[in-house]
């Protein structure tokens, strides 16, 4: 007899991550970010359509014009 209970075959380090879908050249794939720690209760309408700085692991949407020269340290891409 098979239990519907995932725990109990394995399943213990389930969780959610929040990811950033990015779109940033025709000629590029898109790939996917983590949004950074700053903006993870942020609602999805205040991340979607915004610009991006992204780095290997995380994204930050924001303005493009509100870029800081930190930020751009810590996020090269564009």
């Amino acid at each position: 007899m098979t239990t519907p209970n995932p725990f109990i075959r394995g399943y213990q380090d389930l969780f959610i991550r929040r990811e950033l879908l990015i779109t940033y050249d025709e000629h590029f794939e898109p790939c996917y970010r983590q949004i950074t720690s700053e903006q993870q209760d942020a609602a999805d309408d205040q991340l979607v359509g915004h610009y991006s700085v992204f780095n290997e692991t995380h994204a930050l949407a924001i303005e493009p014009e509100e870029v800081t020269a930190d930020q751009h340290t810590l996020y090269p891409s564009t």
